[in-house]
């Protein structure tokens, strides 16, 4: 048996069965203890991961899981809501990936995604009270409030700046209303506004606005977006904005 190490990092335990082993290849930085060979004799790597809560066998990469009940689902959610607010910044931004295994953050960011966690982080809050995950949530949306941007047509979008092309995707806007609307925040009824433009005679989701008119062009049918627009505006109408049931 030996360990896997990583500087500054936790060492899982590592044991294997005897066997030949020509060549070991892990990611860059991880140190494995080399067995000694057996002529003959393939050789098999089991691992597990210790914690506080005691030791879990690897199987397919993945620690081996509890057994799938309504409790372990909601807890599962409140420990990822709360890794995320963990490695979330002051100002609400999240770390968008962070590179292995130094742990270090990586570059680039993503704004529909952004808006996507903060739902989610909204929702945990709400279906569990968790005071620290709603903060979080709370800061990411403040952080898209920032940079909340009114058109003359009515309503606003948040707007994302990386963008070169002069368009807004109304999903963005879609997802930060979610998160919003579930926050009680009072910005939820603008981003509604701006969705229920995007909507055609039709009904089909225009889910391309120009950023310079605030107009919503003829385009092709977007599934996305449109589930999006539909599920954001069915939340907004059930939470009291009937002016938006049209």
């Amino acid at each position: 048996g030996g360990r896997l190490s990583v500087d500054g990092g936790q060492s899982p335990t590592v044991a294997w069965r005897p066997g030949s082993v020509k060549r070991v290849g892990l990611v860059p930085q991880w140190k494995v203890p080399q067995p000694r060979p057996v002529a003959g004799h393939p050789a098999r790597f089991e691992s597990a991961v210790a914690d506080a809560s005691g030791a879990r066998p690897l199987g397919a990469s993945w620690t081996a899981p509890e057994e799938l009940t309504a409790d372990s689902v909601r807890q599962a959610a409140l420990e990822g809501a709360r890794h995320i607010v963990e490695n979330q910044k002051p100002d609400g931004k999240f770390t968008y990936f962070v590179r292995g295994p130094s742990g270090k953050p990586g570059k680039g960011y993503n704004l529909p995604r952004h808006a996507g966690t903060a739902w989610y982080l909204a929702r945990v809050a709400e279906r569990t009270g968790d005071a620290t995950v709603r903060a979080g949530a709370e800061r990411a949306v403040s952080w898209m409030v920032a940079r909340d941007h009114p058109t003359t047509e009515g309503g606003s979008f948040v707007s994302d700046k990386r963008r070169k092309d002069g368009k807004v995707w109304v999903g963005t806007t879609s997802l930060a209303a979610l998160a919003a609307v579930t926050l009680d925040h009072e910005i939820a009824g603008s981003w509604g506004a701006l969705l229920a433009r995007s909507i055609d005679e039709r009904g089909q989701v225009l889910g391309e606005m120009d950023r310079a008119t605030g107009a919503f062009p003829p385009q092709k049918q977007n599934p996305y977006g449109q589930g999006q627009t539909l599920l954001a505006l069915a939340t907004l109408v059930r939470a009291g904005h009937t002016d938006l049931e049209p």
